[in-house]
């Protein structure tokens, strides 16, 4: 009898924790969803990151005093100031996201008044309690600081709602980030208080429902998030269509994924150009601006169906993924100039392995030169006559008979391929520009690299100065360009862009010795890059050399390039960090905070790169375009170091 209660309570247990457990964001979220950003399982992800060649990377001991006094900066220009303004300490809260965290956004009203509310869901598992007595020390403070507060309860949950200005979120946000010389006695001067209009004030909702944290910009969104949690309710985004067909090719085992049903959006951004049109029409007939709705149409987002992307990380290396579903019966505007054609990408013969990027792109220039023109003529209509005329006119000096425009679209071909060498030197001119060579196919070399020397003409000076010369029998053409500054204020030299022909494509360099050497047929490096170990495979993963669009950035020598640069210009951070990087922070609006970080941080406490080189291996790229829509896939491989060290010794392998 024992042992039968005993399975028994061991089966009731087991029953309960199945319903306890929180179900994933497609089963709780709205059919009515338009976005949905989610880390499934945050614990999951937490792991990952950390086993990952830059988590180990990052936790290396030869990076702790770096990384120590880098933290430091963060907690103090960024961390610190928030805390202090908001009246929390965000480092309670980092633990509790354990399963699911999940931001959402979801279509509410009807067609004729729909708006648009978001909703925050976090499963902190076995952490509910901890959450819990958070929230309940949250509403102390606040109600002790007159906030104002309003406390229902939803199928017997209690929710708490909290009204905050717009002008205080504001306020918050100068205090936090404010600068030296901007607060007098920790607070900085705020502005006048701005009278209450509609929309001056927002409203969120926050509970805890399980071990699930809600929270909503909207109390109307809660009723159908609690019922899916605890039994099938109404409608889910698993049982939208198009989500569903993405779920079940990438979402299913990712540690991170996003999807957008880009319609709603698209006639949000339509009407309100629409409106604005309308508006500008009355009050000034002869507006000569173009219209918002023409500038929205060439951006082409209005034909846009929906975009996906996830990422993951397994045993062989990190894979991130972007697809953007555009039928190529509604390309207009921008992705109409962009499509291109499945066609051999990888690197030919004389790209060396040394190189530290490279890009070939299949593009159709003739086709991208007409789809311009059409665009500029959609928006401006008098654009196609004042263009016409430029090229007409341009190089009628040196050639009374030349039609540029013929000349150059005429011997435009498909190919676009570019790769960049370590710099030269490292002074910070040569860091900041180091060797290239980008080349166009051309069906005519000859006769484009005229057209490119007449075009200069369009140019302000000095850019339409062009200087020639002969190298190795071949003619070369030169544009001057502004030079770089040193670290010191000093001028970086001169600098040029130089061109001639060579067999099939126009060869355009910074380096006279790089494009004298492809023009002179002397570049045949003893190790091509596309017979680099490992990228052919590596290749596959983003679905080939054959897509039309193929890049490739070796890691090993961009940080290495850059961790000597820190070192030696720490005053040039922003510069020298990767663009990609910097476009995150400052569209975040941190450029402030983000000096002033930097401003504390030693670069001098950096390693020396070898240290650290195992962490880091190469990273390949590809895009497609199909009748579907746009395809972008990136790899990076596991370092051979760090697969070399994951291997099991021989007294662990399996036995056979």
């Amino acid at each position: 009898m024992i042992r039968e209660l005993a399975l028994f309570a061991w089966a009731l247990n087991l029953g309960l924790n199945a319903v306890a457990a929180t179900p994933p964001p497609e089963q709780l979220l709205p059919i009515e969803t338009v976005a949905v950003f989610t880390l499934p399982d945050v614990a999951k992800a937490r792991a990952a990151g950390a086993s990952s060649a830059m988590g180990q990377f990052w936790a290396d001991p030869a990076m702790k005093p770096f990384r120590e006094k880098l933290v430091d900066a963060v907690n103090e220009e960024l961390i610190a100031p928030l805390e202090r303004e908001l009246g929390v300490r965000l480092s309670d809260y980092h633990a509790l996201a354990q399963g699911q965290l999940t931001l959402a956004w979801v279509r509410t009203g009807n067609s004729t008044n729909a708006s648009t509310g978001w909703l925050l869901l976090n499963d902190t598992r076995d952490k509910a309690n901890d959450l819990g007595l958070q929230l309940t020390g949250l509403r102390k403070k606040w109600t002790a600081t007159s906030q104002p507060l309003r406390i229902e309860k939803f199928q017997a949950v209690e929710f708490t709602t909290l009204t905050l200005s717009n002008a205080s979120l504001a306020t918050v946000a100068k205090r936090a980030f404010a600068g030296p010389g901007q607060k007098e006695g920790g607070t900085t001067n705020a502005a006048p208080a701005e009278a209450e209009t509609p929309g001056s004030k927002i409203e969120f909702t926050f509970g805890l429902s399980g071990s699930l944290l809600i929270v909503a910009s909207d109390t109307n969104l809660l009723q159908g998030i609690l019922t899916r949690q605890g039994a099938a309710g109404d409608p889910a985004l698993r049982d939208h269509a198009e989500f569903q067909k993405e779920h079940q090719a990438r979402f299913r085992e990712s540690l991170f994924y996003g999807w957008v049903d880009l319609k709603p959006l698209a006639d949000t951004l339509i009407a309100w150009a629409e409106a604005h049109d309308s508006q500008t029409r009355d009050e000034d007939p002869k507006q000569p601006m173009p219209k918002r709705s023409k500038l929205l149409a060439v951006t082409g987002l209005t034909a846009a169906q929906r975009m996906s992307f996830a990422w993951n990380g397994g045993p062989g290396g990190n894979l991130a993924t972007l697809d953007l579903s555009l039928p190529s019966t509604n390309r207009i505007g921008v992705f109409k100039l962009i499509e291109f054609e499945t066609q051999e990408s990888g690197p030919p013969q004389f790209v060396p392995a040394a190189a530290v990027r490279f890009q070939r792109w299949r593009l159709n220039l003739p086709n991208v030169w007409t789809t311009l023109e059409q665009m500029l003529t959609e928006v401006f209509p008098t654009a196609r006559g004042v263009m016409n005329f430029l090229l007409q006119t341009a190089g009628k000096d040196s050639d009374p008979n030349l039609d540029l425009k013929a000349e150059l679209l005429g011997n435009l071909g498909d190919d676009l391929i570019s790769y960049e060498l370590a710099p030269r030197t490292n002074t910070l001119a040569d860091l900041s520009s180091p060797p290239s060579l980008s080349l166009l196919a051309s069906t005519n070399s000859e006769r484009l690299v005229l057209a490119l020397k007449a075009a200069a003409a369009l140019f302000p000076p000095p850019l339409a100065n062009v200087t020639e010369r002969e190298v190795q029998g071949r003619k070369l053409y030169s544009l001057s360009l502004p030079s770089l500054t040193e670290a010191d204020g000093t001028g970086g030299g001169e600098r040029s862009l130089t061109f001639g022909a060579t067999t099939n494509f126009v060869a355009l360099s910074t380096d006279t010795n790089l494009l004298a050497a492809a023009l002179g047929g002397t570049n045949h490096p003893s190790q091509p890059l596309r017979d680099l170990p490992g990228l052919a495979e590596a290749a596959q993963t983003v679905g080939g050399m054959g897509t039309g669009l193929f890049g490739y950035q070796n890691t090993v020598a961009s940080t290495r390039i850059l961790f000597d640069a820190l070192k030696q210009y720490p005053e040039s951070a922003l510069t020298l960090m990767p663009p990609e990087y910097l476009l995150a922070l400052t569209g975040l609006r941190l450029e402030e905070p983000l000096q002033r970080i930097l401003a504390k941080c030693d670069f001098a406490l950096l390693p020396a790169f070898d240290q650290v080189a195992k962490y880091f291996h190469f990273t390949v790229y590809a895009a497609s375009v199909d009748a579907e829509g746009f395809r972008y896939r990136r790899f990076s491989p596991v370092p051979p170091a760090l697969a070399k060290s994951a291997e099991p010794t021989p007294a662990q392998s399996p036995s056979k």
